[in-house]
């Protein structure tokens, strides 16, 4: 892959799990490194004879401690960030001009989802891990489930809902950097509370105070002039039913 040989010492977590924890070799005469990730799998290591009809299946219940096996690396598909089967790719994550590598940790996000490692690998001492959102920051880890990546705006949108129920978004944008090994970072460029909250099976929730931007306008020589902005507060059982001011041109 990309003129590398690759190979993994794996063990496995446990005897129900397709998972295991991994060190992922990467050599070539030019450059050779190694990263560490605590739920590596492949969509060929599985218990689950299914998936024999689109991979090549391997049985991790007969695979003894200190067996070899070969698999096929299966490709990520044409633009895509985060790979639903690819099991490690490169790929430029945070708009740099540098591809980082990133390693799928398959099936362990939410709802059987995939989580993702990026690490920079190329011009740095050692490999480095990406953290912080919209990577990694404890206990969230960037997924395929509710991220989606938009390569024209430099940006990494985090959809903030969980299967039904709608809360809003966070976009993350990506700026130059001074750091040290790193050309770019995000920052959070914008966020939205759509103020709902609503499990399955319960009644909707308004124990805290909802806050939703607004802004107003008015016509002024023929021109729409933004006049107002602030927020509604709403909720804590009715008791909040506010407007605050933030700004107010004259």
């Amino acid at each position: 892959m990309n003129g590398y040989r690759v190979w993994v010492d794996f063990i496995r977590q446990d005897y129900d799990l397709d998972t295991g924890r991994a060190i992922l070799h990467f050599s070539k005469p030019e450059h050779s490194f190694q990263v560490y990730c605590d739920a590596f799998s492949d969509k060929q290591l599985n218990t689950d004879s299914s998936y024999a009809k689109s991979f090549k299946h391997i049985d991790l219940s007969k695979i003894k401690p200190d067996d070899n096996v070969e698999l096929d690396y299966i490709n990520p598909l044409t633009g895509e960030f985060l790979s639903k089967d690819s099991p490690f790719y490169f790929k430029d994550m945070d708009f740099d001009g540098e591809k980082e590598l990133v390693v799928n940790n398959f099936s362990m996000g939410s709802r059987g989802y995939n989580t993702y490692d990026v690490f920079k690998v190329f011009h740095v001492s050692k490999p480095l891990r990406l953290m912080g959102r919209p990577f990694c920051d404890d206990p969230y880890k960037m997924n395929n489930y509710n991220v989606e990546y938009e390569a024209e705006k430099k940006s990494v949108l985090d959809k903030r809902y969980d299967g039904v129920d709608a809360y809003g978004h966070y976009r993350y944008k990506s700026i130059p950097s001074k750091k040290e090994g790193l050309g770019r970072v995000f920052i959070l460029e914008d966020a939205e509370d759509m103020g709902f909250y609503h499990p399955k099976g319960k009644c909707a929730s308004d124990s805290v105070n909802l806050l939703q931007p607004y802004k107003k306008y008015e016509r002024i020589e023929g021109k729409f002039v933004l006049t107002e902005r602030g927020v509604y507060e709403s909720g804590y059982y009715g008791w909040n039913n506010n407007v605050i001011v933030l700004e107010r041109n004259p």
